[in-house]
């Protein structure tokens, strides 16, 4: 028996032939079922692609594609998610089914609309990294499965989205006038990488006057001449930058004497991780003087003091200042393990052997980040210390003084009584003061000192020409008869207040200012000050 069909006619027609002599018990075949699906079909495409810039890294990661999943998504394996250059004038279904997997990120379906960020390995249509800066387009392949459906849809582009990502700055920057050329030579910027230096081609560096301050930025330090910056390369660490003596100030006026400035950087863009530049806020204010000492404010009472030779840290390896003044953790990082700028310390002081001016385990934190430096302390204070390696063995008795000169500088060594507050009894604890001679000046720390007239007194130093004192301030230290017992027993040029008391900090910060007019107030840690 011979039996055939046609599937493609409305009606089938069979045709039957029967040969003679066949079994006429054989039964009839069945009737035929329903014609084959056409093996040609193509999925939907997935619709309303949209690419957005939802990151600052600088590559693919930063691309957000979403789109609209296929009406019918029957037969779709899976939709791979495409990016192409702007740029590219022709992209079409065989170009994105001939894409290795690098170059596009897949997605399954699951019945609903689709919102993927891209893997910032992912590469363009071309195989090249996607980088700031550079216009794309998304379009989204609908892959068929072989089986239901066997051929692919591409669908519309999205609109174009270009990756713009910011160039990072450099969060600290400090401004200082080491130098007495009368130029911009004498100053220094020094300043912390950026965040992530890989987006930055290098930096530029402004001083502006600090009246100009406020109308200074990214577009104007965009706009100037050669001449009006100095270009810092990428160095991976804190770095100190020292313009030249032709350097101009924003304004393009030479760099003067008595003039206030501010710093500025500019961070430049890569143009590939980054394609925009930034520029940092101000530096802390410097007036170009004829300065010889700086002295910086570290916590509590601690002071890193220094010329162009010599740093000398007093105060500055305490433990716990809860309470006081003190400096951010990062900071205090920097300073026990000597990273610039507290590196290139010679001498360590401390005046007494209380937590808030010393610890033996910060002071060996710290001498052991400058293995050259040496330690001077009154016994109860030093003795502390498990090593004595580093540590200068000097101890006057009370009232008395002593004089050294360590690692090449001058200290003059004072025993005076330690001041008694909040009720507690002080009178036994070892209190030390120290005349420092650096820059040519004579720096005076007064540790805790009672400002009793009979323990000033004994020393005669308003004979000795003292150009900066740095006493204690805060609580009943803050008075009349104190104010006038420094001022006829030391006699100093100029003064410094520390050691303040945060809850009090306000009232006493004022009264020490009422007291003492144009003194300097370490309220604040670091801060800088310059003679």
């Amino acid at each position: 028996m011979l039996q055939s069909y046609y599937g493609a006619l409305a009606t089938s027609i069979i045709l039957v032939v029967v040969s003679c002599g066949g079994d006429p018990s054989e039964p009839n075949p069945p009737p035929p079922g329903p014609p084959p699906p056409d093996p040609i079909t193509v999925v939907e495409t997935a619709s309303a692609v949209a690419g957005s810039d939802a990151g600052e890294a600088g590559n693919a990661g930063d691309l957000e594609v979403s789109f609209t999943k296929a009406a019918d998504e029957t037969g779709i394996a899976e939709y791979r998610i495409i990016v192409v250059k702007s740029s590219v004038s022709s992209f079409d279904l065989a170009a994105a089914a001939a894409l290795s997997a690098a170059s596009y990120v897949s997605v399954t379906p699951n019945g609903s609309d689709v919102r993927r960020r891209l893997s910032s390995q992912t590469t363009d249509s071309d195989g090249a990294t996607i980088i700031s800066g550079v216009a794309y387009t998304a379009v989204v392949l609908s892959v068929a499965d072989g089986t239901t459906r066997i051929t692919n849809a591409l669908s519309a582009p999205s609109a174009a989205v270009t990756l713009n990502t910011t160039a990072p700055v450099t969060l600290r920057i400090e401004l200082d006038d080491p130098r007495n050329n009368g130029d911009a030579s004498d100053l220094v910027i020094g300043f912390d990488p950026a965040a992530d230096e890989g987006k930055i081609d290098q930096y530029r560096v402004f001083l502006v006057k600090e009246a100009s301050q406020a109308g200074f930025d990214l577009s104007a330090a965009q706009g100037l001449a050669a001449d009006r910056f100095v270009v810092a390369q990428k160095t991976g660490g804190y770095q100190r930058v020292s313009p030249s003596a032709a350097t101009l100030d924003s304004d393009g006026n030479a760099i003067t004497v008595g003039e206030a400035y501010v710093a500025f950087i500019l961070s430049e863009a890569d143009g590939s991780t980054a394609n925009i530049d930034a520029l940092s806020s101000a530096s802390n204010t410097i007036t170009v003087a004829n300065t010889t000492v700086k002295i910086t404010a570290v916590g509590n009472a601690g002071v890193l003091i220094e010329d162009d030779q010599f740093k000398v840290l007093v105060d500055g390896v305490y433990g716990n200042l809860s309470g006081w003044v003190q400096m951010s953790g990062s900071e205090l990082q920097r300073l026990t393990t000597g990273t610039a700028p507290y590196d290139g310390v010679d001498v360590v002081l401390a005046t007494h052997n209380h937590g808030d001016h010393f610890a033996p385990t910060s002071a060996a934190t710290v001498l052991g980040a400058h293995p050259g430096a040496l330690l001077i302390g009154p016994p109860q204070a030093v003795s502390t210390m498990s090593s004595q390696n580093q540590v200068v063995q000097i101890s006057p008795a009370f009232h008395q003084r002593a004089e050294t000169t360590v690692n090449g500088v001058r200290i003059e060594i004072l025993h005076l009584t330690h001041f008694d507050q909040f009720g507690n009894d002080f009178s036994g604890v070892e209190n030390y003061a120290y005349i420092i001679h650096l820059g040519g000046k004579k720096i005076l720390h007064m540790g805790d000192v009672d400002y009793a007239v009979s323990n000033l007194s004994a020393f005669g130093l308003d004979q000795e020409g003292i150009d900066i004192v740095l006493i204690p301030t805060f609580n009943t230290l803050i008075s009349t008869a104190n104010r006038d017992a420094i001022v006829g027993n030391i006699n100093p040029a100029n003064v410094v207040g520390l050691h303040f008391l945060v809850s009090q900090m306000s009232s006493d910060a004022t009264q020490t200012a009422t007291l003492f007019p144009g003194a300097v107030l370490f309220t604040q840690a670091p801060s800088s000050v310059r003679y």
